[in-house]
C-alpha cells in the first residue's frame, strides 16, 4: 500500500508527517520566512502494512525533531535531514520517499500548529491508498500538479479493505475532506470539487445512473455550515466516481475574517469590581464590548465576526477551564483575530496552554492600570482614537 500526499500553492500551506514539528512551528519568524519563500510542492510517502504506521510516525518524529532542534526550523535543516544517514536508514526500512522542493507550513488555526497528515486515520477515516491534490483537468483522470484554484482531490482505493460507504454513510468522508480542504481553502477562488475514485463497487446504486446527494460540511477553514453535494457515477464494473462539490461563496467568510472592524471584545467576570483599570481602558477603546459571561461573548462574536478587531480576556473567567474553552471557541470562529490574555501573573504552563489556543500576547493587569500612554503601548493601539486599530507586534 502506498500513501502519497502532494500539494502546490503560491502561499505555502501545510503538509507534514505528524506532530513532530508542532513545537518548532511556533517560531513565527521562521514560519513567515518559509511561507514567503515557498512556491513549490511536497510529495511524501511510504509503503508497508498497517502495522508499520506507528513505526513511520515514530521514525519521522525522531528525525524531524532532532534536525529542527539543531537547525532552528529552516529550509537548510530540512534539506540536511533528507540527505542524512538517519533518513536514509528510515527510508530503507519503510520504503519511504520524499520529493522535496519546499516545506509547506501551517495555516491559521491555534498557534499555527503543524497539522498531521500521516495519521489521518485517527480522525476515524482510513486512508490506505493514494491521495494526491491535483488540478481539475478531466472528470477523474487528473494525475499531475498545479495551482490550487479549482483543485481536485483524487482518492484511489480509499477505505481500508477496499470498502467505501453507501451513500447514506458517505458523509463520513467530511472528516477527511474538511481536514484536507482547510489546508488550501485560501487558495481557492470559487467553488471546487473533491473527487473520490474507488476501485471496488460496493455501492447499492444503479450502474447507469449519476446520483446527487446533498450534505453539509460542518467545518472548513474554521467556519461552519458550508453546503455542497456529492455525486455518484459508475465508471465501469469495478469503479465508482464520487465527487464532493463544495458550493461557491465560501470565500465570503474568509473575507469577513480579514475585515477591518474596530470592535475589541473584552471578557472579564470581575470587570465591575476593577473600575480603575476599565475606566481608562474603555475611554481608549470606543468600540469595546465588555462581557462577564463567556457564552455571551461567544454569541456576540458569532453574530459580529466581521466587526471584531481583537479580543482581550481575563486569565480566569468563572474558571480556568471556562477560559480555555472560550479561547477554543473563539479560535474556531475568528482564527485570524489576535487574542490577548490579561492577569496578575502567569505560570509557565499557563503560557503554553494559552498560546496553544491561539493567544498572541500576555498583559499584566498592573500594566493596564497605568497611564494612558502605557495602556496604548501595552495593547498596541494607535493613538488615533477615530481609527482605533489593534496590532500585535510580538507573538508568544
Amino acid at each position: 500500500m502506498t500513501l502519497i500526499i502532494g500539494m502546490k500553492t503560491t502561499d505555502g500551506v501545510l503538509i507534514s508527517a505528524d506532530k513532530a514539528l508542532s513545537t518548532t512551528a511556533r517560531i513565527s519568524t521562521a514560519r513567515s520566512k518559509l511561507r514567503n519563500y515557498l512556491d513549490s510542492h511536497v510529495i511524501m510517502g511510504f509503503s508497508g502494512s498497517v502495522s508499520d504506521i506507528q513505526g513511520v510516525e515514530n521514525g519521522l518524529e525522531e528525525i524531524f525533531s532532532a534536525y529542527f532542534r539543531q537547525n532552528k526550523f529552516n529550509l537548510d535543516a530540512f534539506g540536511k535531514m533528507l540527505f542524512s544517514a538517519e533518513f536514509k536508514e528510515f527510508s530503507k526500512k519503510y520504503n519511504a520517499f520524499v520529493n522535496f522542493s519546499g516545506l509547506i507550513v501551517a495555516g491559521e488555526k491555534g498557534n499555527s500548529k503543524i497539522y498531521k497528515i500521516f495519521p489521518l486515520y485517527r480522525n476515524g477515516v482510513y486512508t490506505w491508498g493514494t491521495i494526491e491534490i491535483v488540478p481539475r483537468e478531466k472528470d477523474y483522470d487528473c494525475i499531475g500538479s498545479g495551482d490550487i484554484a479549482g483543485a481536485t482531490l483524487l482518492l484511489e482505493n480509499f477505505y481500508s479493505q477496499n470498502r467505501i460507504p453507501t451513500k447514506e454513510e458517505a458523509v463520513r468522508l467530511c472528516a477527511l475532506i474538511n481536514y484536507l480542504v482547510s489546508l488550501f481553502t485560501t487558495g481557492v477562488s470559487s467553488s471546487f470539487e473533491v473527487v473520490a475514485l474507488t476501485e471496488k463497487n460496493v455501492l447499492t446504486l444503479p450502474a447507469d445512473e449519476t446520483q446527487k446527494v446533498s450534505f453539509e460540511v460542518r467545518k472548513i477553514w474554521n467556519f461552519t455550515k458550508t453546503l455542497g453535494y456529492q455525486t455518484f457515477k459508475n465508471l465501469d464494473f469495478s469503479k465508482w466516481l464520487i465527487t464532493y462539490i463544495f458550493n461557491g461563496g465560501h470565500k465570503k467568510p474568509i473575507k469577513r475574517m480579514k475585515s477591518k472592524g474596530n470592535t475589541i471584545v473584552i471578557l472579564d467576570d470581575m470587570y465591575k469590581k476593577q473600575g480603575k483599570i476599565y475606566s481608562k481602558l474603555l475611554k481608549l477603546i470606543p468600540d469595546a464590548k465588555v462581557f462577564e459571561n463567556p457564552s455571551e461573548a461567544v454569541s456576540y462574536i458569532k453574530e459580529h465576526t466581521a466587526d471584531i478587531k481583537g479580543i482581550l480576556v481575563d486569565r480566569v473567567v468563572k474558571s480556568k477551564q471556562a477560559t480555555l474553552k472560550f479561547l477554543e471557541d473563539v479560535r474556531e470562529l475568528v482564527p485570524r483575530i489576535p487574542i490577548v490574555v490579561m492577569g496578575q501573573k502567569f505560570a509557565e504552563d499557563e503560557l503554553n496552554e494559552f498560546s496553544e489556543r491561539g493567544v498572541s500576547r500576555f498583559i499584566l493587569k498592573s500594566e493596564l492600570a497605568q497611564d494612558e500612554e502605557k495602556i496604548l503601548k501595552t495593547l498596541q493601539l494607535t493613538e488615533d482614537k477615530e481609527k482605533m486599530k489593534w496590532h500585535v507586534i510580538k507573538e508568544f
